[in-house]
């Protein structure tokens, strides 16, 4: 077997996929979220789908924990343990390009949830992704989440609700009633900073409104999920350059990540 490697370059993404991302980005800086519009072909909606319902109706799924989780909610934790199908969201070239567009080079992996949420489901709590790192604000940016449209998202059934600005809002002031439903067209994809106030919609349709939550930080800071231990070292080895990096196997900072004074990707010659 070849020895493997890190990415060539720091960066995962490259500067085509930037430059088609700019009014994203121009949208993340002023309103602290951005909608790509059918990000993925209808196939793969289909494919993301199905496997969705799998897990649904299998033991991979389960209703949350508390009520901020979703009493009436489905969660499938650990996605990428679960199924390759979901490799292309979480590896998109767009979205890759919007992340260390906003990030810089050095990110990772924090999460990647299947969030179903059912008929009757009441909104979440509005809150913000990085109130888990306990640093004072204002800061830079520590992560960017990412919601897929794996059905399409209406003010109806629970489109993500987002605070346009409350990113930049410092004193907390800005009120729940700001908030704006992120209705887009399934196949698409919402991408909001850490610091943004968000939370689900009430589903107050008669169907379940599936989507794939997924979380990228900066890669100093600790992942959501372990993803060290959350795919075996076989499956890691079979995934891209790009992928094992975004799991943490590379070195950053020339320092952080190191195995034996060497890269982590070490680990997996054996």
């Amino acid at each position: 077997m070849e020895p493997l490697r890190e990415p060539a370059t720091r960066n995962l993404s490259n500067p085509e996929d930037r430059r088609v991302v700019a009014p994203q980005l121009a949208d993340l800086e002023r309103d602290g979220f951005a909608i790509l519009e059918s990000a993925i072909p209808e196939e793969t909606v289909e494919a993301v789908a199905n496997e969705m319902r799998r897990i649904n109706a299998g033991d991979g799924a389960a209703r949350g924990r508390n009520a901020f989780a979703g009493l009436s909610t489905l969660r499938a934790y650990n996605l990428i343990a679960k199924s390759r199908v979901f490799d292309p969201l979480i590896t998109h070239p767009r979205v890759l390009a919007l992340v260390e567009a906003w990030l810089g080079d050095d990110v990772q992996l924090s999460i990647a949830t299947g969030i179903s949420q059912l008929p009757g489901a009441p909104a979440q709590d509005l809150h913000r992704d990085d109130a888990v790192y306990t640093v004072p604000r204002p800061h830079a940016p520590f992560s960017l989440s990412v919601m897929w449209a794996v059905d399409e998202f209406t003010a109806r059934n629970g489109a993500t609700r987002l605070v346009p600005g409350s990113h930049l809002d410092r004193e907390g002031s800005l009120p729940e009633r700001a908030a704006v439903h992120a209705e887009m067209p399934r196949g698409s994809c919402v991408l909001w900073d850490g610091g943004t106030l968000h939370g689900s919609g009430a589903n107050q349709s008669d169907s379940t409104r599936a989507g794939i939550a997924v979380i990228y930080n900066l890669a100093w800071l600790r992942q959501y999920e372990n993803q060290y231990l959350a795919l075996d070292r076989d499956t890691v080895r079979g995934l891209s350059p790009t992928y094992r990096a975004l799991l943490g196997y590379r070195v950053v900072h020339f320092t952080l990540g190191l195995l034996d004074g060497e890269s982590p990707l070490k680990a997996l010659e054996n």
